[in-house]
Formats: C-alpha cells, sequence, structure tokens
C-alpha cells in the first residue's frame, strides 16, 4: 500500500466522524471537506470527488432518516415534494459540472460561502436569543396535510420551493446537498422547531443527494463506491449516530449555538478551498 493512501485511511476515520456530526446537527454536506481533501491533497479526479461527497451524504441522511423518523421529527409530505423538486434540478447542475465546471464553479463557490455565512450568524443569534428551552411535542405534526402546507401564503411557498431548487442545482453543480438551508428557511418562515427542521431538511438531503449522485456514480463508479464508503464512509456512519444522540438530548438553545459554530468550521474550510483552488 502506498504512503499516500496509508494518509489518506488515517485522516478519513476523524474526517468521517465529522462528516456524520455534522450532517446529523446541521444538515450539512460532505463536500466542503471531501472535495479539496481529495481532489487537492490527493490529486483525485474532480468529478469522482463531488460524487464521493455525494455518496457520503447519502449514506448519513439515509440512516438519520430512520432515525429521526422512528422520533416522528420529519415532515414527510414537505420534504419529498421539495426533495423531488430539488432532485430534479440536479440534474441540470450535474450536466453544467460535466461540461463548463471550470469556468462556473468558482463564481457559485463564493455565492456559497456568503450564504453560509449568514446562516451561521442567524443560528448563533438564535442561540442567544434562547431564554430558555421551549419544550416540543414530537408527535405532533407541522403540517397535517399538504393542502395545509400549500395554502400558507404564495410567498413562504415560492421561497421555500426557491430554495429547494437552488440548492438542488447546486447538488449537482458542486455536490453541495443543502439540507441546513431548507432546515433554516423552515425556521425562519414557518417558525418550524430546530429538531424537526433538521429532520426535515435532512430527508430533502437524502432524496436530493440520491438523484443528484446518480450522473457521478455513473462515471466512475468504482472510484466513488471506494472513496465514498470504504474510506470515510465507515467512520461517517460513527458520526452520523453520534450525532443523533446530541440532537436528540441537547437543548433548543445550544442545538442553535452548535449549529453556528460547526456552520463557521466549514465556511473557513471553503474560504480556504477556494483560495487553493481558484
Amino acid at each position: 500500500m502506498e504512503i499516500n493512501s496509508l494518509i489518506l485511511i488515517g485522516i478519513a476515520i476523524p474526517i468521517g466522524i465529522l462528516i456524520g456530526i455534522s450532517t446529523g446537527v446541521v444538515g450539512q454536506t460532505a463536500n466542503a471537506i471531501i472535495v479539496p481533501l481529495l481532489f487537492i491533497m490527493f490529486g483525485v479526479n474532480l468529478l469522482i470527488a463531488i460524487g464521493s461527497s455525494l455518496l457520503i451524504d447519502f449514506i448519513d441522511t439515509m440512516i438519520l432518516s430512520i432515525i429521526y423518523g422512528k422520533r416522528k421529527i420529519i415532515e414527510y409530505k414537505l420534504s419529498i415534494v421539495l426533495g423531488i423538486t430539488g432532485g430534479l434540478a440536479s440534474y441540470l447542475g450535474s450536466f453544467i459540472t460535466f461540461n463548463y465546471l471550470v469556468t462556473l464553479g468558482g463564481t457559485m463557490k463564493i455565492i456559497y460561502i456568503l450564504i453560509l455565512i449568514g446562516i451561521a450568524i442567524f443560528f448563533i443569534n438564535k442561540g442567544f436569543k434562547t431564554k430558555k428551552d421551549l419544550k416540543e411535542d414530537i408527535y405532533i405534526n407541522q403540517f397535517k396535510s399538504l393542502s395545509e402546507f400549500f395554502s400558507s401564503g404564495k410567498l413562504k411557498i415560492a421561497i421555500i420551493f426557491g430554495l429547494s431548487i437552488i440548492y438542488g442545482f447546486l447538488a449537482g453543480l458542486l455536490g453541495v446537498g443543502g439540507g441546513m438551508v431548507i432546515t433554516t428557511g423552515l425556521i425562519i418562515i414557518y417558525q418550524m422547531k430546530t429538531r424537526r427542521a433538521t429532520g426535515t431538511g435532512v430527508f430533502y438531503m437524502f432524496i436530493v443527494s440520491l438523484m443528484a449522485n446518480i450522473p457521478y456514480i455513473s462515471y466512475s463508479p468504482v472510484d466513488v463506491v471506494y472513496f465514498g464508503i470504504f474510506i470515510f464512509g465507515i467512520a461517517a456512519i460513527c458520526g452520523t449516530l453520534i450525532s443523533s444522540f446530541i440532537v436528540h438530548k441537547v437543548s433548543e438553545r445550544i442545538l442553535n449555538l452548535l449549529v453556528g459554530i460547526i456552520l463557521i468550521v466549514f465556511t473557513l474550510v471553503l474560504i480556504v478551498q477556494q483560495i487553493l483552488i481558484y
């Protein structure tokens, strides 16, 4: 085994755990770490790196969807509608990636970084403003039916679907799943509790990562599966299980602060990635 492979495996264990935790707590994508790690440090083909990050996201969110589903903190109907919409948009993003990524990738990364900064500030501010932990009955659904959701207001619906389409597109373009953006949108627009919004955002991310990964895994199935499952995926599963415990046990205030801190860390990683790649 080459020394680079040994180093990669050694790095993969803590990185995978971190990815699993961040996915469960904030709905964050593996892209911010996996793509620069594979593409810059180890010279892996960029399309394989993006496909690997999407496969890791799919594995993480599949496990979390099962756990959060048992805890009844997922709005299934809403996340399915948004997920299919975002998944279809991901095909347009993947088409551009396979043909024009060199010219468009840098601009999209900058936009993504700015959005992440805004979301991080939102969660930290929300954490400091929360005076006490408001207990939530997780067995009561936010929306009893899709008709109730669609009657909630045209502007609200347009914003949520707009976020779904944009981040579905980014999933195909850059491997960015966008679960945390849907989570934030549900909190701001529908005043949904952070736990329930996280569960719904994770299930949205599960659907989008599944659909977005199809072109990439078709491009190089052996390499994508190798990096996405055997190198990073197993460790990410451990982190995912840890995160499911964190989200369920900590207070709403601590959860919001934790989300903000994790997003700041990932934003810094993305800024470094942006500087190194472009």
